[in-house]
């Protein structure tokens, strides 16, 4: 089949956290959605639901139920248990934070109950970047469990010499550069003759761990009153479209950012942003926000749209089978989900403290400057990085020249990017901030990974 980009697929990027299933990087590939199966009989194909993420209804959820922390513990501590079962030795990865130390924690808490007489081994990514580095809190905790810990240090260099190699198994431009650092790090495991390891991903997304879940009441837009104004007006109707709810903000307002986007794309590609824009389609089922909570919805919009397709995708299991190595996610047992699903959402960001149930469990099995500690994004270094040490490869794929002739962006917004990103000092908040070279890089690289034509 001739090879074209995927505009819509393109444009999610760039919009959202990453691809979002069916939609591909290539014009006329799908993938299979989140819970969805794909039959084929007599050469026709269809696509059907088996599982949804289904939150029940704000006025069903009793507001003064207890939260029962004692069945969690059971679900969570079942939950690792299921996962450690394997004919071959199981490892961690340990981040530092929360929800891995926890996961190691049960696993280690397990095993002691068991008899197991070895440590496990627990892998983990350390910065030469001291405000992005999680080493102390990760010795902290390998000590506490008794694991066996190694550790990568990395480093710009590490990040320059990964990229291309993350870009080609996530199959996708790239927003932030750490599936470097999860590449490295099932390379780390691979190197130590192991094959599984659990990881800590999905808590953030069930038990609100974002900063987004605090301040979901604060941000709505108000879409009453007196003040109209034609920007809310836009926003609102793309939010009906998008989430069949005017009133629900994911992120951004994504009618602002079409600003942004106009300015990025190449004069061509901007002129027609309307006929492919990710914006102007339905992203998720309608029917599982109606009604719902505000944490609820984020949260399966979350699930969605940041989960399924970029943290268990590009960043996840596309890394670590790249190494042949498995990754298993305790926080995403169904039992632990049902949990969620029937506890009342106050008690997850309870007093401004997020994933306060992880928290109180937490508590039975780590220091207290673990289980309390607030949450620390794992982050990786941004393309700045890259742009102050004048990488020359990276500057060859940012060339005026090279992004004119491909025909997706605008030369001239890159080139006044990188005058900005290599300020001394610069820094980019890639919590807050989209690292739009970035984007723009990988999507050079993956044109070349990939032999797709210029626009």
């Amino acid at each position: 089949m001739e090879r074209r980009i995927d505009l819509t697929g393109l444009d999610q990027v760039v919009t959202f956290p990453g691809v979002v299933s069916p939609r591909t990087l290539f014009e006329g590939v799908h993938s299979v959605s989140p819970g969805h199966v794909i039959v084929v009989q007599e050469r026709r194909v269809t696509s059907r639901s088996y599982w949804d993420l289904d939150y029940p209804e704000e006025r069903d959820i009793d507001p003064d139920a207890a939260a029962d922390f004692d069945a969690l513990n059971a679900r969570l501590r079942h939950a690792v248990a299921e996962r450690l079962l394997a004919d071959v030795p199981v490892g961690l990865y340990l981040s530092g934070g929360l929800d891995s130390s926890l996961v190691a924690a049960i696993a280690g808490d397990l095993d002691r109950l068991s008899g197991s007489p070895q440590s496990r081994h627990a892998y983990s990514i350390g910065f030469s970047d001291q405000t992005i580095d999680e080493r102390r809190q990760q010795t902290l905790i390998a000590g506490h469990v008794g694991l066996r810990h190694h550790t990568k240090v990395f480093a710009t260099g590490d990040l320059e010499s990964r990229l291309r190699q993350a870009v080609r198994h996530a199959e996708s431009p790239l927003k932030e550069s750490y599936d470097t650092c999860s590449l490295a790090l099932s390379g780390l495991v691979r190197d130590n003759g192991e094959k599984v390891v659990l990881t800590g991903e999905g808590a953030d997304e069930l038990f609100g761990g974002y900063l987004g879940y605090q301040l979901d009441c604060e941000r709505q837009l108000d879409g009453t009153g007196n003040d109209f104004t034609l920007d809310r007006q836009l926003e609102y109707e793309l939010r009906e479209r998008l989430w069949g709810d005017s009133s629900f903000f994911y992120e951004k307002n994504y009618a602002a950012f079409e600003e942004v986007k106009t300015a990025l794309y190449a004069p061509d590609l901007a002129g027609r942003l309307a006929q492919f824009a990710c914006t102007g389609e339905a992203l998720v089922d309608a029917t599982k926000l109606r009604g719902r909570h505000p944490l609820h919805k984020r949260s399966y919009v979350d699930f969605k749209l940041r989960l399924a397709d970029h943290l268990l995708a590009d960043h996840g299991d596309r890394v670590s089978y790249a190494n042949s190595v498995e990754a298993r996610y305790p926080f995403l047992d169904l039992s632990v989900i049902d949990w969620v699903r029937n506890t009342p959402p106050h008690w997850l960001v309870y007093r401004k403290v997020e994933k306060y149930p992880l928290r109180v469990v937490a508590a039975r099995y780590l220091p207290d400057v673990i289980a309390r500690r607030p949450k620390f994004g794992f982050v990786a270094p941004s393309s700045a990085a890259l742009l102050q040490q004048r990488v020359e490869w990276v500057e060859d794929y940012l060339s005026y020249g090279r992004i004119k002739e491909g025909g997706y962006f605008n030369a001239d917004t890159v080139e006044r990017l990188k005058a900005e990103y290599r300020q001394p000092g610069f820094v980019l908040n890639t919590t807050f901030d989209t690292d739009l070279l970035m984007i723009v890089l990988s999507f050079e690289l993956f044109r070349d990974c990939f032999a797709m034509p210029r626009l």
